[in-house]
């Protein structure tokens, strides 16, 4: 008697099994990426059960068929799993091996199981050949409770995630990634639909499952998926790669400027969250619709915005067209980028060069620019005066000698602090070098110069700090000056000023001085 013998059975699953072997050789070169792994386990597990499939089929013993029966388990049993994986590295949700240990124990499980059945019969009870229901010798198996209850719903539980992860987002995806999606559910679906078929007892021939057969199409359908459209190489399901994980905010608008698309970036810098998706931009953020007409009227293409209160956020703003193959415009995309770190970078490199690094006023040279286009604005009539107070601290030299710098750097310090709570929010303060301050008062009269200035030097002396634990008072020599007509350089306004104040300082200090009341042959005393 043969053990063996080739029955027409067979020819259906001869070319299977070469075509899985196929569809492996070629995609081995892909092995290093995650959805490639994934493929190969798929194939390689159909292949283990096509093979042990082929071999019942062919084998006429009952002892035999039941060896290549439970051979076929070792593929058949992680078969659901594996589409589990490739559904998960298809996505791009990748988890480490460790992760997949507890759910391998079910299909090890039953391995054990099937091995081990002749001692317990938990997976079949009497199985036996029927040789009358078909043209060639079939194994009953038989099937018991760990089949109906163990094996087959935990591989249906399996496969019903892997449709569920295929079908996350699915209505935001992209035309090309939909189609890589229904042709991964089809090659998922044709076995299933075959296999439920069998389990329910309405295989063409009774007992017999031709699921293994149909899963070489399967393959097929996945094969070309990976292929045509280079999922091994880019993954484009994987979205999360080019939209999930950058950091750039991307937002995409059709013709209508719904919003179609976006990555979580876009969610945190433009505030719009994913159940906008399908809404009108102006509905959901108009400041954001606003800013993009405002670019189209200028005709630009990108702009910077600041957003936010505390903290105020810096972002770089884009949007380009999408075209159609035709030419014909269907929507647009706007990126942002976080330029928040290089604004505050900025702002701290022009603070400092337009600052006094010890008191945080304006320094010199920035004061002169602020002086210089305040003296210079053209148009400027005479009833719109602007004066200029320049004044510094008396025997501040003293203050050094006596309790060190770092106690003048304190005096320094609080005056730079009271001043400006003195003056109104346009005019110019700045230290402009030692203890010496000044002022731009714009459209202010020689009469209310004056009483800023008495303003200021009341102010001051009524600071007080401990030295040494002694008390030090602070008082202050100013000098003022109105430009009463036309332009006047900053050099000259300054000398100006400058007179006055020493002159308050040779009448012995703690007192304004206005140029204007100055005889020209003055004396000039020195600090």
């Amino acid at each position: 008697m043969k053990v063996m013998a080739f029955t027409a059975g067979l020819w259906i699953f001869v070319p299977a099994a070469l075509i899985l072997a196929g569809l492996m050789i070629s995609t081995w070169q892909f092995r290093d990426s995650d959805t490639g792994k994934a493929f190969l386990l798929l194939a390689g597990s159909a292949l283990l059960w096509v093979a042990g499939f082929i071999f019942e089929t062919a084998a006429r013993s009952l002892p035999s068929k039941l060896f290549f029966a439970n051979l076929q388990f070792l593929g058949l049993c992680f078969i659901p799993l594996v589409w589990l994986y490739l559904a998960v590295s298809y996505r791009g949700w990748t988890r480490p091996a460790r992760d997949w240990f507890l759910p391998a124990s079910v299909p090890l499980m039953t391995n054990l199981v099937i091995w081990t059945d002749p001692l317990h019969h938990w997976f079949r009870g009497a199985p036996h050949i029927d040789s009358t229901s078909a043209p060639f010798p079939v194994l009953v198996n038989d099937y018991q409770f760990w089949f109906y209850f163990i094996h087959a719903p935990w591989g249906y539980v399996c496969i019903l995630a892997a449709v569920l992860i295929l079908l996350y987002g699915f209505r935001k995806m992209l035309p090309i990634y939909r189609k890589q999606t229904l042709l991964l559910l089809a090659a998922l679906s044709l076995p299933m639909v075959v296999d439920v078929t069998y389990v329910l007892g309405y295989s063409p021939i009774q007992s017999y499952n031709l699921t293994p057969a149909v899963f070489s199409l399967s393959a097929i359908l996945v094969a070309w998926d990976l292929f045509r459209f280079q999922l091994f190489d880019l993954r484009p399901i994987a979205r999360h790669l080019v939209m999930e994980s950058i950091q750039e905010g991307i937002l995409v608008l059709d013709q209508q400027e719904r919003i179609i698309d976006l990555n979580p970036a876009a969610e945190r810098m433009a505030r719009i969250t994913a159940a906008s998706i399908g809404k009108d931009l102006q509905e959901m953020q108009a400041w954001l619709h606003q800013v993009i007409h405002d670019l189209d009227r200028e005709g630009k293409s990108w702009t910077e915005i600041q957003v936010g209160e505390n903290p105020v956020l810096t972002y770089e703003l884009h949007f380009s067209a999408i075209e159609h193959p035709s030419g014909r415009p269907i929507g647009r995309i706007i990126t942002l980028r976080d330029n928040t770190e290089r604004a505050e970078l900025f702002h701290r490199i022009e603070h400092a060069a337009t600052h006094d690094d010890l008191t945080g006023t304006l320094n010199r040279q920035r004061f002169a620019e602020l002086a210089t286009q305040e003296f210079q604005r053209p148009g400027r009539a005479e009833h719109h005066r602007v004066s200029m107070i320049m004044f510094d601290l008396d025997r501040f030299k003293q203050i050094n000698d006596q309790y060190g710098h770092a106690t003048g750097d304190e005096a320094l310090i609080k005056v730079a602090q009271a001043c400006p709570r003195l003056l109104r929010p346009s005019d110019i303060f700045g230290r402009i070098g030692g203890d010496e301050f000044a002022v731009i008062l714009p459209d202010t009269s020689a009469d209310d110069t004056a009483r800023a200035a008495e303003r200021l030097r009341e102010g001051i002396e009524k600071l007080e700090f401990l030295a040494e634990g002694q008390h030090v008072w602070l008082t202050s020599s100013f000098g003022i000056y109105t430009l009463q007509n036309g332009n006047e350089p900053f050099n000259e306004v300054f000398k100006r000023v400058d007179k006055a104040m020493y002159r308050a300082k040779q009448s012995g200090g703690n007192r304004v001085v206005n140029f204007e009341s100055l005889a020209e042959n003055a004396p000039r005393m020195d600090n």
